[in-house]
C-alpha cells in the first residue's frame, strides 16, 4: 500500500506576490533520496515569513490512522528571525478524528506556529538549498473504522524540503525577483535594489 503525501506551504508575503518559488531539485539532492523519501527544492526571499504546514491525501480504499507523533526536523544554518523555530503540532481536525484520515479523503494535518520570518542572511553568505531544511516522518497503520483495530505492518513516509534563501547581493542575478543585476557582477552599474542604473 502507498500514501500520497503533498508538501505545501503556505506563505504571508512581506514583499511580493510571488516571493516563494518551488523549483526543481537537482541531481545530487534527488540522489541522495531514500527509496521511501519525497524531496522538494524551493527558493525563499529574505524579509519573507513562512507557516509551514502539511496535507495528506489518502487515495486508497482503505482508511488509515496515524499512530505516532510525527517526527520533525526545523533545520536553518542560522536563526534567520533571531529567535526559536517554529513549533509544529498536529491540526485540530486531526485531533478531533482521531487521527484517522479516511479512504479518498485529504486534510491539512500537521501545522506550525509562530510564524518564522527571513531576517538575518545564511551565515556565509551563500545561497544554497541547505540554507533552510525542514524534514518530517509520519508514521500509520491501515484502520478498521468498523472494529477500531489498527492492522501491521506500520508504515512510515518521509519527506523533506530544501530551501535556497536568496537577496540582493548574493552574486546571483534572481530574474524572477525582478533583479536585473548584481552588485559587482558584470560590467552594467548596478544599484542597492539590483536594478540597472543608466548613465
Amino acid at each position: 500500500m502507498k500514501i500520497i503525501f503533498f508538501w505545501v506551504l503556505l506563505i504571508t508575503l512581506t514583499n511580493t506576490s510571488s516571493a516563494y518559488k518551488k523549483i526543481s531539485c537537482p541531481s545530487n539532492i534527488s540522489s541522495q533520496a531514500w527509496s521511501w523519501e519525497e524531496v522538494f527544492c524551493y527558493k525563499l526571499r529574505l524579509g519573507e515569513t513562512i507557516s509551514p504546514w502539511n496535507y495528506f491525501s489518502n487515495v486508497w480504499n482503505i482508511d488509515i490512522r496515524l499512530h505516532k507523533k510525527p517526527d520533525m526536523i526545523f533545520q536553518p544554518d542560522t536563526k534567520y528571525n533571531r529567535w526559536d523555530s517554529p513549533t509544529f503540532q498536529s491540526t485540530s481536525w486531526l485531533k478531533n478524528n482521531y487521527y484517522i484520515i479516511y479512504k479518498k479523503t485529504s486534510w491539512k494535518i500537521i501545522e506550525s506556529s509562530p510564524s518564522y520570518k527571513i531576517i538575518d542572511r545564511p551565515y556565509n553568505d551563500k545561497t544554497s538549498l541547505d540554507n533552510l531544511i525542514i524534514r518530517y516522518k509520519v508514521y500509520y497503520r491501515s484502520y478498521n473504522s468498523s472494529t477500531g483495530y489498527m492492522y501491521w505492518p506500520e508504515y512510515s513516509h518521509t519527506e523533506t524540503a530544501y530551501h535556497a534563501v536568496t537577496w540582493c547581493g548574493d552574486w546571483v542575478v534572481d530574474t524572477e525577483y525582478w533583479e536585473q543585476c548584481e552588485p559587482w557582477v558584470g560590467s552594467k552599474m548596478c544599484s542597492t535594489t539590483c536594478q540597472i542604473i543608466d548613465n
